[in-house]
């Protein structure tokens, strides 16, 4: 702006004083918009929970979104075990350009403002996941809740880690000054932080029980451990060492080698847009009551996950099907409404609805074992053949399947078309309903297999 234009606003009196406002306003939102990396960093900060005091939960990307790995750095799960958050902290100064690493400084935040090893429900969060759990009494200082996953803290953990897909969980812990493994497998991550860090390694902490490492490492390919830090306060050199140490690991072969332990080597996560329809607290308690009354089994999570289930939405577009699937009518005579956990388009791009661990009714008989994919496409006589002529919208429907069946070991064979949803052997429906779509029957869902084992095979 030239100073003959700021003088004539400046001669405007009043006037000219809110024109200077808006004008500063604009010219603050130029800034922002021209600015580089401004749109790009907005996702990398991103809330996944809250603790049992109502405190956010708050994990941070650095590297690239569309990373094809990623490490996560837990820096105290107990409250009174928090020199880990400095690592946390300096590494959010580092660049990584080929690798993404999420940074929790805290999943206890609760403990860590009252300076408790355990929550603000007196629990003790690495003693309350499902892996070998095992009940305490409240009054013991490792108190292992009421049941697995009974905090809304480690619910969370649960939902970041399905999140982010992370390869490698590094989480630190004090005072024994050591880096451990289970030594009863494949401990090479363990042993080389060991000695990039110069920290002793040491076979502990295996038997204990609910541990989050435990539950972590269900996932086949995953590497999840824990560096117990010294007693006292952390020293710059050494925090220093333990950021190179994170850096190295997440750039070097351990980084990139979780392979799925089905097929050849491994499927990159696709690019999955998040669009993500509305699920609250009702239509959970819905799904609940529909899965007691068809499964036996009153809940809303998506805990097994044996099959994935292929449809098409008998729309020409994107549009009307995430209108239907969010207006939640009832389907059937019953609720809650229909929906399937993917979308994909006819140009490829692929729509999370719904997250992996929540039911969705898209296949009678088989919703509390399956995930649900609807492909655009309208209705017409050879509707499977068009999306599979449909090179973007197959190829992306394709590599969707095949991650997944990697991420949650589902095999091939288990990836079915609707119209073959009454003869799985996974059906089951208390209420003797059954399934009469005809969108994809058994000879076009087997080539789409085909292109499944393509990409899980090169």
């Amino acid at each position: 702006m030239n100073d003959r234009v700021k003088n004539e606003i400046r001669d405007l009196g009043g006037a000219g004083a809110r024109m200077r406002i808006v004008l500063s306003a604009l010219l603050v939102l130029a800034g922002l918009a021209l600015a580089p990396g401004a749109a790009s960093g907005a996702d990398r900060t991103i809330e996944f929970g809250e603790s049992f005091d109502g405190r956010e939960l708050r994990a941070h990307r650095i590297g690239p979104r569309d990373a094809e790995r990623s490490v996560l750095v837990i820096g105290s799960i107990h409250g009174n075990e928090t020199e880990g958050h400095e690592i946390v902290r300096r590494l959010r100064d580092e660049h990584p350009n080929r690798f993404a690493i999420w940074l929790v400084e805290s999943v206890n935040p609760d403990g860590v403002a009252a300076r408790t090893r355990g929550n603000a429900h007196g629990v003790d969060l690495n003693r309350n996941f499902p892996v070998d759990w095992r009940a305490s009494e409240p009054t013991s200082a490792e108190y292992s809740g009421p049941a697995p996953l009974s905090e809304p803290e480690s619910r969370a953990v649960k939902q970041l880690a399905q999140r982010v897909d992370p390869g490698i969980v590094i989480s630190y812990h004090q005072p024994w000054n050591q880096v451990l493994g289970a030594c009863k497998g494949a401990d090479r991550v363990q042993r080389r932080y060991a000695k990039l860090s110069g920290m002793e390694f040491a076979c502990r902490g295996g038997n204990l029980p609910g541990t989050a490492t435990k539950w972590l490492n269900r996932k086949p390919g995953r590497r999840a451990f824990v560096v117990e830090l010294g007693a006292g306060e952390l020293s710059k050199q050494n925090a220093a060492r333990h950021t190179r140490a994170v850096m190295k690991i997440a750039r070097g072969p351990e980084g990139r080698a979780r392979a799925g332990s089905r097929g050849g080597g491994r499927v990159h996560r696709p690019k999955i847009k998040n669009d993500q329809i509305p699920y609250g607290d009702g239509r959970k308690r819905q799904m609940a009551a529909y899965s007691d009354r068809h499964y036996g089994d009153r809940t809303w999570r998506l805990k097994r996950i044996e099959q994935i289930v292929l449809h098409y939405t008998v729309t020409s577009t994107y549009g009307p099907v995430w209108n239907t699937f969010a207006s939640n009518a009832p389907n059937n005579g019953e609720s809650p409404g229909v929906c399937a956990q993917f979308v994909v388009d006819k140009d490829g791009t692929i729509y999370s609805l719904v997250d992996q661990g929540v039911r969705c009714r898209h296949a009678i008989g088989l919703n509390h074992r399956s995930l649900g994919i609807e492909m655009v496409q309208e209705a017409s006589g050879s509707a499977e053949q068009a999306i599979l002529n449909r090179r973007k919208q197959r190829l992306a429907a394709q590599r969707l399947v095949a991650w997944l069946c990697q991420r949650h070991n589902v095999k091939v064979t288990d990836v079915i078309g609707h119209a073959m949803a009454n003869d799985s052997r996974f059906f089951r429906d208390d209420q003797g309903w059954r399934n009469d779509h005809s969108d994809w029957p058994k000879n076009p869902t087997e080539e789409f297999r085909k292109g499944v084992r393509k990409i899980r095979d090169r």
